[in-house]
């Protein structure tokens, strides 16, 4: 998990900004109405194929907060359907954030930090509401006790998905 966490911090840290000559860029996919799809592959050899989204909304929206990223992954051959949050701030320990499509919820967990991820368990449940459904909830609480509120479109996000399987090779 702490792989996962250090990859997606990078791959954040390569959206928001400017990529210097010896960093690994990952390759466009593509934007999916609200969703952007990326391949990059590893020092390693890895190829990661993921996919990437900003909040429609924030609430309450005058807290001051890093980057906020929904984002799906697949790493062939180690894990696929990888759900993650990027909050922008450090979460209330012991209190896991909520991620809700219409009436169903599913639990994520954190690390002591400001990433969330869906249960391994979950991530195929969640990322088949995902398909079907036209907003993503997450609720969560930060280590400030501020109860927080972000809205995620999911327009686009069955074709960006379907990209970086296909881009994945999955």
């Amino acid at each position: 998990m702490k792989t996962m966490r250090f990859w997606l911090v990078s791959m954040i840290a390569l959206l928001t900004l400017s990529a210097n000559a010896s960093a690994q860029v990952p390759e466009d996919l593509g934007k999916f109405t609200d969703w952007r799809a990326f391949r990059v592959v590893e020092s390693t050899g890895q190829i990661v194929c993921f996919m990437a989204t900003q909040p429609q909304s924030s609430k309450p929206d005058n807290l001051r907060r890093g980057p906020i990223w929904l984002l799906i992954a697949h790493r062939p051959g180690v894990e696929k359907n990888v759900v993650s949050f990027e909050a922008g701030f450090t979460f209330e320990a012991n209190n896991e954030p909520i991620a809700s499509i219409g009436n169903q919820r599913f639990a994520m967990f954190t690390k002591n930090g400001e990433t969330a991820w869906g249960h391994p368990n979950d991530d195929g449940t969640l990322v088949g509401a995902m398909k079907r459904g036209l907003t993503l909830t997450i609720d969560s609480r930060s280590s400030r006790g501020n109860n927080i509120n972000d809205v995620f479109s999911l327009r686009g996000f069955t074709k960006a998905f379907n990209k970086i399987t296909e881009a994945c090779n999955l």
